[in-house]
């Protein structure tokens, strides 16, 4: 018999050793660390601590803080009681890699996870985000078409600094359904008028610029425009004249001009609203050298699609080689901005 309890007093001894001087105990080691009260060594085996589903685990009668336990079931993994609530420890990285609450698979991407109502505000089941604003699975925010309205906005709460647009927003710009900050158009006439003699020497189909003016895009004009011309008066014969109207941009509605020449109206052709022109020719009579021989005339609406000017031009008939003429000051282009009625 006391062969037997010496043989077992050294089994346990290579086993674990008693700490002495209230010195841990150790398993399969002889020198517990100095912190633990329990210190368990091993390269081929683990700890296995209590394994329980949920129900089994909740049936626990007054859990001590700190108790832990393996769930098996229901999102499975390590628990531990925090003295109010049992906390998984899934996953359990904190802020910058400090220990903290850990969390469990969510079930859709771009879900986040929120604190309960109660102490200790621990983290409830993943939510997804639902509302205006969506958050992918990488971090990204979005916002919904049409989320933006009024009664959403609080006063002062959105402001010029926080739009993406082109060009420069002020006091006196708005934000165009583009995209873009633009000057209102005034609502007033403006015209390009000639204050002095323009000589016409070139022959058609090459055309001289006799005055233009700049149209706005997306805006409906009253166009009127009066162009003098006068037989050079160095000539004693005809100097047959021809003019056009060109517009850069694009536009709707069709220009119809007339030439005024000889007491009566010739009536023109109709503009290429998409860059073309309306040309006409008249001829000046052979009496006075130095009286107006033809007014070229033309009066329209037209609806601008994009920018662009609007440009009265002069040549030579195509029939004149030699006789150049003059347009005179005094010659415009009036535009007058119309507003939609109701």
């Amino acid at each position: 018999m006391k062969q037997f309890f010496t043989a077992l007093l050294a089994t346990c001894l290579t086993t674990a050793t008693l700490a002495q001087s209230n010195l841990g105990v150790g398993i399969n080691t002889p020198t517990p660390n100095p912190s633990a009260i329990l210190d368990v060594t091993s390269t081929k085996q683990g700890v296995l601590i209590p394994r329980m589903t949920r129900d089994e685990r909740n049936l626990i009668q007054t859990p001590a803080t700190g108790l832990m336990i393996y769930q098996n079931d229901n999102t499975p993994g390590f628990y531990f009681y925090n003295g109010s609530a049992w906390v998984t420890l899934n996953g359990a990285t904190g802020p910058a890699g400090n220990p903290g609450q850990g969390f469990a698979s969510g079930t859709a991407g771009g879900q986040v996870y929120l604190t309960g109502a109660t102490s200790p505000f621990a983290p409830q089941a993943p939510q997804t985000v639902t509302g205006d604003v969506t958050i992918s699975s990488t971090g990204a925010t979005s916002i919904a078409n049409n989320a933006v309205t009024t009664a959403k906005i609080a006063n002062g709460a959105v402001n010029t600094s926080k739009l993406s647009a082109t060009g420069t927003p002020s006091a006196t710009t708005y934000l165009r359904g583009d995209g873009s900050w633009a000057t209102p158009g005034s609502s007033s006439p403006f015209y390009s008028i000639l204050t002095s003699n323009v000589t016409v020497s070139t022959t058609s189909p090459s055309y001289a610029n006799v005055t233009s003016i700049s149209l706005e895009a997306g805006k409906t004009y009253f166009l009127r425009g009066t162009i003098f011309g006068q037989r050079d008066p160095s000539l004693t014969t005809n100097a047959p004249s021809t003019y056009r109207i060109t517009y850069s941009g694009t536009a709707t509605n069709p220009i119809g001009a007339v030439i005024y020449a000889n007491g009566s109206y010739l009536a023109g052709t109709v503009f290429n609203s998409s860059g073309g022109y309306d040309t006409e020719t008249a001829g000046f009579g052979v009496t006075a050298t130095t009286s107006l021989g033809v007014r070229f005339e033309f009066f329209t609406m037209i609806s601008t699609t994009t920018a662009g000017t609007l440009t009265v031009q002069a040549a030579r008939a195509t029939t004149n080689t030699t006789n150049n003429f003059i347009l005179r000051p005094g010659s415009f282009i009036l535009a007058t901005p119309v507003q939609a009625g109701n």
